[in-house]
């Protein structure tokens, strides 16, 4: 419903420009004045239709390249550009109220892109006269082929999630787009009396229309199958190092779940031969188990026994944030194995520490080599 109120009032805003310029006395402003005010008129209904939208993957479905190709297709070249340039600078700023960042650049180019499409199709292809609405939903449908292209243009980056994106907006936006123009045409040609389908003219310009309708193509196919070979190229690029990544992670974890489990079993050890014999010499203990660093620190935090021996009877672990971690860990759990970090007392030395809680109180801290 959403997207059906635009569309609605793109028709209708068509319908009575026509009719105001046909019947009243707005028939007798200069040309430019009119293309302004068509331009201006048609840039409110491209606003309005960026903010009147559906919400999907942090931007908005909506109609709003409708507007300027309505204005440039049936009324005028400028004022097709001058709608467009107004719905793209809408679009642009509109990420400070609330509009979807992700496809900001590719929407605003894009709407400022069917301005200027449909004023070049009118001048060069049509004689600078209205087209059929025909001839209306295909270039619509075109317009949006190259709104999602530029989606992915603007986000090869993150080219997957911008192919979600597209695959799920291409159809309704593809519909809308060109339903408002298309029907927006047929109601013109309905008050005017027109035929829906124009006789050719002539056997010369049905050939020059085909040659350049040709030459179009082959321009589309050629812009369509160098992005293939970019995107392509760039979710294999993405999809190999998205495969490395999750094997580095998975390497890495099972190399620190295992640093940490042969470190809790030499602490554990150190445990059971120091509460056998208290008196024994931490060094030799340190030299056993080949360690760095043996501590024994109090139910208080305190360290009265290590093999460094500033450290007995003057350093608390409760002083520093990186040691205090394992007193305030270890009241929870039996036993803590920290990451490998800055020594607290030093920064400049880095270990990785475990420890285990002692049977009295208190625990033991071991650090490897």
């Amino acid at each position: 419903m959403r997207l059906v109120i635009p569309i609605l009032l793109n028709c209708a805003l068509v319908l009575v420009i026509y009719l105001t310029d046909k019947y009243t006395a707005a028939k007798k402003l200069p040309y430019m004045a009119k293309q302004i005010i068509i331009g201006l008129l048609f840039g409110g209904v491209s606003i309005f239709a960026s903010s009147c939208g559906v919400e999907w993957l942090g931007t908005t479905i909506n109609v709003r390249d409708a507007a300027p190709l309505s204005a440039g297709l049936i009324f005028g070249a400028p004022a097709g550009i001058i709608s467009g340039l107004i719905g793209g600078l809408y679009r642009w700023f509109s990420v400070y109220w609330g509009g979807g960042m992700y496809t900001r650049l590719a929407c605003s180019i894009a709407t400022v892109l069917a301005g200027f499409m449909a004023a070049g199709l009118r001048k060069l292809i049509f004689d600078n006269k209205k087209t059929t609405w025909s001839y209306g939903i295909c270039i619509a449908v075109v317009c949006e082929v190259i709104h999602m292209v530029l989606i992915f243009l603007t986000n090869m980056d993150n080219s997957s999630q911008a192919f979600e994106f597209v695959k799920g907006a291409t159809v309704p936006m593809m519909l809308g787009n060109s339903v408002a123009v298309g029907v927006s045409i047929i109601l013109v040609s309905l008050v005017s009396h027109e035929r829906f389908f124009r006789k050719k003219t002539s056997e010369g310009i049905a050939h020059t229309f085909q040659r350049r309708l040709l030459s179009c193509i082959v321009v589309a196919y050629l812009i369509t199958s160098t992005f293939s070979l970019i995107l392509q190229d760039r979710m294999a690029q993405i999809e190999t190092q998205e495969v490395f990544t999750v094997a580095i992670n998975d390497v890495e974890a099972a190399v620190i779940e295992k640093s940490n489990h042969q470190l809790l079993e030499i602490a554990e050890q150190v445990r059971q031969e120091y509460e056998k014999d208290p008196t024994v010499s931490l060094s030799g203990l340190a030299e056993q188990f080949e360690i760095e660093e043996i501590n024994v620190v109090d139910s208080d935090g305190l360290v009265i026994n290590s093999t460094e021996a500033e450290f007995i009877g003057s350093y608390d672990m409760n002083s520093k944030a990186q040691s205090k971690e394992f007193v305030d860990m270890l009241k929870v759990q039996d036993s803590f194995v920290q990451e490998y970090s800055p020594r607290g007392n030093d920064g400049s030395v880095w270990r990785k520490y475990a420890a285990v809680n002692l049977t009295d109180g208190g625990f033991i801290l071991t650090s490897s080599k």
